[in-house]
């Protein structure tokens, strides 16, 4: 664990994110590059102002930020916020959170950080949440394209301080990547621009590029990096009934199956802990 008081964060310069894509983008998309030192939100103000142009959208600091659920998405200096709008065939959608995770989970891999999958939306490094992700679509009226925002947060400032509230607690404590890499407490100048920037162009490979994924082997490789796979998890369905069972990764749709008493359960919604950490009160659970 490393000490956070000597972290050390310089402000992200626009120029430094438009020189990086300019002289490194693998994708060769056009961007329009937007950075504000704060907002409201990234996600909310891209999903606001649809355009025909990719948009990548940059913060130092939201006031309103959100994650799934609705719950607040609390960020400390030093962290990367940003938000990516693309138009999109709406065919895209439906995968579009697994597709995002698992560039997430390979770029992680590029630097040496060794990561799971929550799903539908988690990155978890050293069985804690690193980073999460919040996809937005603005479907049009007039085509089978829709104004998607991929809003991405990742923790780099030290979270080794939070206490946890054991009445809600979360299946996964916030851990940041200055606790497991100690150069992230005062990265170098640019360090922060370049892994948004990579981060930006491994998405944009995995969602709209010349060699997209089949389906069925971005299952196969997310699977690798499933937090919950053979493990026994308990799924919170979206009415609040706990069903008991085994992870067993996600189909070729992006949807989570379960193997339970009465066979194989598809989750499309809801949340999934495991079940060692639901307390003993939750016994009467259902075991489907």
């Amino acid at each position: 664990m490393h000490n956070s008081t000597s972290a050390h964060y310089l402000p992200i310069c626009l120029e430094r994110l438009k020189n990086w894509w300019s002289q490194n983008s693998r994708t060769h998309h056009p961007l329009a590059i937007k950075y504000l030192s704060t907002c409201e939100s990234t996600n909310s103000q891209l999903y606001r102002s649809p355009s025909h142009a990719t948009t990548l959208l940059v913060t130092e600091t939201q006031t309103q930020g959100r994650g799934q659920f609705e719950r607040e998405w609390q960020t400390r200096a030093g962290d990367l916020i940003f938000s990516l709008g693309v138009r999109l065939h709406n065919s895209k959608i439906q995968t579009l959170s697994i597709r995002v995770g698992l560039a997430l989970a390979q770029v992680c891999a590029h630097f040496g950080y060794a990561v799971h999958l929550k799903w539908p939306n988690d990155v978890i490094l050293n069985n804690g949440k690193l980073a999460g992700i919040l996809v937005q679509t603005n479907p049009s009226a007039q085509d089978q394209m829709s104004w998607v925002v991929i809003g991405v947060g990742v923790n780099i400032a030290s979270r080794a301080d939070v206490t946890v509230n054991k009445k809600n607690k979360p299946a996964f404590i916030p851990t940041s990547l200055s606790q497991a890499d100690a150069k992230w407490l005062s990265p170098k100048q640019g360090e922060r621009e370049a892994l948004i920037m990579y981060i930006v162009d491994e998405i944009l490979l995995h969602i709209d590029g010349e060699h997209i994924l089949s389906n069925e082997y971005l299952a196969t490789l997310w699977n690798q990096h499933d937090i919950w796979q053979h493990q026994a998890i308990v799924w919170i369905d979206p009415f609040g009934q706990k069903h008991h069972g085994t992870g067993l990764g996600i189909d070729a749709n992006g949807t989570y199956q379960m193997s339970s008493r009465r066979g194989q359960v598809a989750i499309y919604s809801g949340q999934i802990r495991l079940a060692h950490t639901e307390s003993k009160t939750d016994s009467a659970a259902n075991s489907l």
